[in-house]
């Protein structure tokens, strides 16, 4: 990945990541035991209403916004006021999650985990889920639950929990203290709905959805929250341009134009995904029911299978085919462990009978905005929604590309530049770019943000520069806040003060 991003790939159980960005965000009322929108959506002249109830006291309060943003969850009390349907194949799997206090040092022997998937019969459709919290004290696991049997959280008490945990762990005497998931729910355990679904509707109005609200998307990819914090980057520099007075109303149509396609592909994606991972265990399950293939090899039979699964990019995801010297044949007739049984339906649920897998970089980097807040070049028309980060090129629509510059000895990334105002980039001849973006920056009363690529400038450090962003030494590109390539011109403009000056006004909409 760090070819297409000067960031390193980290895992970051979720419970922590609110405190590491406690000092990075500005929150309207900090509250422990929770909000919940009552009525939202109500319209006013200009925009919208909402009343807020506290969970736990019941105190309730008109608050009146230009927009409202409905980043609530899966169950959006914003999108169901709205009335704004969803598309997909719904509800795969109930998971409770346990919170709990227990000392795991003698069991983990100074190693520190991140996701640990437990099999067990003994457990719950055979298997559980171990997460840490702190990794130290703080944990999660998480089994199944299914209502259709009328199976229940509130049912879960702290005794059958600290058993559950005692057998995933292994320690039949461990103390464990089950800990509330919800500081203002009066169950401790808490219930994640595994569901595939996206919106038919990003915006109504002034009310916008993000998120969950707008799409919820299967754990297997790891895709669910970076595609919501790509819906809330993508709103909020055109909500701030708007509210500036720099932007007309109309930018934040292109919200969902843009955002909408991405998440129903990443609801598309990470379905067919959690097909092809099921397919895998259960190719591993069977493997290691045939002649000569241990219980202990279940993990290593598992990686050749899932090796099998991600060099099969389309067709058919149906049942495993036997290959040539395979102990045993996959999955036929009746299923002997309760793992299997599980892993079966999980495959009837998410309605993955066939898909074309895209790869994980060009899902998280190479996707593309067909329309929206951009100038699209007339040769753009029907190209796909993601492509090869490796291919990326500087087309209206794409990311721009991660660069290595250098600046007075320091090494930065073009990724640097990017995140707070339009910025132009151009090459070594392009200065009269550079002036065009001051002129028609006080003139837009906006700021616009330039560089120059060139030794003068910001150093190309691996001289791509050009082949990266499809320009010439005299061309230009203009990258919006969120990254994004919105125009660029590949050489030099008689009037560069012009051209610049009507891209800008076409796509804030003035």
């Amino acid at each position: 990945m760090h070819r297409f991003s000067e960031q390193r790939v980290i895992a970051i159980p979720l419970p922590i990541v609110p405190n590491r960005l406690e000092k990075k965000v500005c929150v309207f009322e900090r509250c422990q035991d929770g909000l919940a929108i009552v009525s939202p959506c109500n319209s006013i002249a200009e925009g919208v209403s909402a009343l807020l109830r506290k969970r736990t006291s019941g105190d309730t309060w008109q608050v009146r916004a230009s927009y409202l943003v409905g980043a609530d969850g899966n169950h959006s009390t914003v999108r169901q006021t709205l009335g704004i349907s969803r598309q997909g194949p719904g509800v795969i799997a109930y998971i409770p999650n346990v919170i709990f206090d227990a000392d795991l040092s003698a069991v983990l022997r100074g190693r520190r985990i991140t996701l640990c998937y437990i099999d067990n019969p003994q457990l719950p459709d055979g298997q559980g889920f171990l997460m840490p919290i702190d990794n130290q004290r703080r944990w999660m696991f998480t089994s199944a639950l299914h209502p259709e049997r009328g199976e229940r959280r509130e049912d879960l008490t702290d005794e059958y929990c600290t058993q559950l945990i005692r057998i995933a762990v292994g320690v039949s005497d461990l103390e464990v203290k089950i800990l509330p998931a919800y500081p203002w729910d009066t169950v401790k355990v808490g219930l994640w709905e595994l569901t595939a679904l996206w919106a038919e509707q990003y915006q109504r109005d002034h009310v916008f959805l993000a998120g969950d609200s707008a799409h919820t998307i299967l754990p297997t990819g790891a895709m669910g929250a970076s595609t919501g914090i790509q819906d809330a980057f993508n709103l909020a520099w055109k909500m701030a341009l708007v509210l500036g007075g720099q932007a007309a109303p109309s930018l934040l149509a292109s919200y969902q134009e843009e955002r909408l396609p991405v998440g129903k592909l990443m609801v598309e994606q990470t379905r067919a995904f959690q097909f092809s991972h099921l397919a895998g265990v259960q190719r591993a399950a069977a493997l290691c029911r045939g002649a000569g293939c241990p219980r202990k090899n279940l993990f290593s039979s598992l990686l050749r299978a899932a090796a099998g699964g991600a060099r099969r990019r389309e067709g058919n995801w149906g049942r495993p085919r036997p290959r040539q010297g395979d102990p045993c044949t996959p999955l036929s007739g009746e299923l002997e462990s309760p793992v299997e049984q599980t892993m079966q339906r999980f495959l009837y649920r998410t309605h993955s009978a066939s898909s074309s897998l895209i790869d994980d970089a060009s899902l998280i980097f190479g996707y593309r905005y067909q329309r929206g807040a951009m100038v699209a070049e007339l040769d753009s028309a029907g190209a796909s929604l993601t492509q090869h980060p490796r291919t990326l090129a500087g087309s209206p629509g794409t990311r721009a590309p991660h660069m290595v510059l250098e600046r007075a000895g320091e090494c930065l990334s073009t990724i640097d530049l990017f995140g707070r105002n339009f910025v132009v980039l151009v090459g070594s001849e392009g200065f009269p770019w550079i002036t065009a973006a001051r002129t028609v920056a006080e003139r837009l009363g906006m700021p616009l943000d330039a560089w120059q690529i060139s030794p003068a400038g910001l150093r190309d450090v691996e001289e791509r520069w050009y082949a990266a962003y499809g320009v010439s030494t005299t061309g230009m590109a203009l990258v919006r806040p969120d990254g994004f390539v919105a125009w660029r011109s590949p050489a030099h403009k008689t009037q560069p003060e012009q051209a610049l000056e009507d891209v800008l006004t076409r796509i804030l909409g003035k």
